[in-house]
């Protein structure tokens, strides 16, 4: 059912004019794609895992960051839903006890492809200190699952929850999405 909610049409056009796509080509596995909004920079290349890496920051002078890493999941692994949580909860540990949450609090992301969680953590030392470049008092962490052998973590790093990089950051994040070159699928897959 489509939405005539004057609401909905505002959000719908600010879209419009919030993105543009980025492609990226990662050799003999694939292309991924996601919604770049206007106003961020963007750069990315494989690393010598034989993932892909980018990273994204804004054009403003916010303190914020986004590190995206992309990776192959090896066939003898699956990973369910679970797994991805505790992998989730795993990579943050250590920062929980220095954290204003103390707590790990884990959230479902809404992915463009595949299915993903995040955790956000505050720095109890830097709350109240004035911002400094590179330090940041926010991170937030993410795990998607694009398909059953690509995964991604996403690091989300600023200062300021009410700015706008905030929700810009977790929307580039929730849109990424991953197809597979059919050079590099199984045999059995491509007939």
């Amino acid at each position: 059912m489509f939405s005539r909610s004057p609401r909905a049409l505002v959000c719908f056009l600010v879209a419009l004019n919030f993105s543009q796509a980025a492609e990226f080509d990662w050799a003999n596995r694939g292309r991924f794609d996601l919604e770049m909004p206007q106003n961020w920079n963007l750069r990315g290349a494989a690393n010598e895992d034989g993932g892909y890496f980018f990273v994204a920051t804004p054009r403003s002078e916010a303190n914020a960051l986004l590190q995206v890493s992309v990776m192959n999941i090896p066939p003898e692994l699956v990973l369910a839903d679970a797994d991805l949580r505790l992998r989730l909860h795993d990579s943050l540990r250590t920062y929980v006890e220095q954290s204003v949450e103390k707590e790990f609090r884990v959230k479902e992301l809404s992915c463009r492809q595949g299915r993903g969680w995040y955790a956000e953590l505050t720095d109890g030392a830097l709350v109240g200190q004035p911002p400094k470049k590179e330090e940041y008092k926010v991170m937030r962490s993410a795990l998607l699952l694009l398909e059953p052998r690509t995964m991604v973590v996403a690091t989300m790093l600023f200062d300021d929850a009410s700015g706008p990089e905030v929700a810009e950051m977790l929307t580039i994040v929730s849109s990424i999405r991953f197809a597979t070159h059919p050079q590099a699928l199984p045999a059995a897959a491509r007939r």
